[in-house]
């Protein structure tokens, strides 16, 4: 299979959904499939080679920076690529796209694609789910790929027919965070609480506040923080370690007990996410205590492969991870068992998927 790839990601951002696209398309890669990534052009000074090693990316891809992806070209709906482009798109078996913007401008100039769904939410507000909806039936958008099951409910009660609708989840590099040693019994004795990514309210910093002031471990928070920061600065009990490459995640995984994803109903993707540190933690063996969310829910198995909580009951919240500190045999078992579910959710599993459509 020849594949297209038009991302919008910038190389030179650190942004999952930068991970997610470089992973994905080098496991299609490995599995068989000539794929052709376009990208936005890469900021000046940054070294090509050096950010996909420090993405974790092992294989050379067929990596193509173009100005016609530049966001500048936004307002003109992406003209200069369907024109520049119209006949080597179609060409391609496959257009792979993920960006509203991308296809909206491929549906506007007829040119069929697969349309990647993160967030089915932004897509109503940006006006464009109707359309999408209506080119998927027409079948310019010849399938629409969901990354959550939650995601895919919206799309259908929306319209889209159930037929070009698959669910592709996001996922996880199996091999490197399934290297990390599990947590010993020890680990919940000295309790290191770890949540790596983007730090904001909507993500949980309310909980980790009232975890650390509560005692019950040490609160290690790893990333950028998008708000709350005055909050965090000496606070006693919490952590703060900047951002770190995602090569290095597994390592820090290595470090702790428990992973915390305590994301909340306010976060403007949460009724459709597929995150990627899920699969990371579950990979990781990491016992998991997670919002109780529908996309959450379709991936953790209460008491099985993590522990759901309520997202915004702090007390719900200690009471789970108290719970974990004081049964290191559960923890530990919720850890192995979760790391044997995300073997599903490899990026290698997630590449066969995109493979069997057809």
């Amino acid at each position: 299979m020849n594949l297209i790839y038009l991302s919008t990601s910038k190389l030179h951002r650190n942004r999952a959904n930068l991970v997610q696209t470089l992973h994905t398309v080098q496991a299609l890669v490995r599995a068989g499939c000539r794929v052709e990534l376009f990208m936005p052009p890469v900021r000046g000074g940054a070294d090509v080679d050096q950010r996909l090693k420090e993405v974790g990316i092992e294989n050379r891809l067929d990596l193509r920076p173009t100005q016609l992806l530049h966001s500048r070209w936004k307002p003109l709906g992406f003209l200069p690529l369907c024109l520049i482009m119209r006949r080597r798109l179609l060409n391609a078996d496959r257009i792979l796209v993920r960006s509203h913007y991308i296809s909206e401008a491929l549906v506007r100039h007829r040119i069929p694609h697969w349309f990647e769904v993160h967030d089915v939410g932004h897509l109503k507000r940006e006006g464009y789910l109707d359309r999408l909806v209506s080119a998927c039936t027409e079948g310019t958008v010849t399938h629409l790929l969901p990354i959550s099951r939650a995601a895919a409910n919206a799309l259908e009660q929306a319209g889209a027919p159930g037929e070009r609708v698959k669910v592709i989840p996001c996922g996880a590099d199996y091999g490197r965070f399934s290297s990390v040693p599990l947590p010993g019994p020890e680990a919940m004795r000295f309790l290191r609480i770890m949540y790596i990514g983007r730090i904001s309210r909507d993500r949980g910093l309310d909980i980790f506040l009232h975890l650390a002031r509560s005692r019950v471990g040490e609160v290690w928070l790893i990333g950028e923080v998008e708000d709350g920061e005055e909050l965090l600065r000496g606070e006693e009990g919490v952590r703060l370690v900047p951002f770190v490459p995602h090569r290095d995640v597994p390592a820090w995984y290595g470090r702790c007990g428990v992973v915390l994803l305590p994301y909340q109903p306010g976060l403007t993707t949460s009724t459709s996410f597929s995150p990627l540190k899920l699969f990371e933690a579950m990979a990781a063996g990491r016992p998991i205590v997670a919002s109780d969310l529908p996309a959450l829910r379709e991936i953790l198995s209460h008491g099985e492969t993590g522990l759901l909580v309520p997202p915004d009951d702090p007390g719900a919240w200690l009471e789970a991870v108290e719970a974990l500190r004081s049964d290191p045999e559960m923890a530990v078992a919720l850890g192995k068992r979760a790391r044997e579910a995300a073997r599903s959710y490899s990026w290698e599993a997630r590449a066969r998927r995109l493979m069997e459509i057809e």
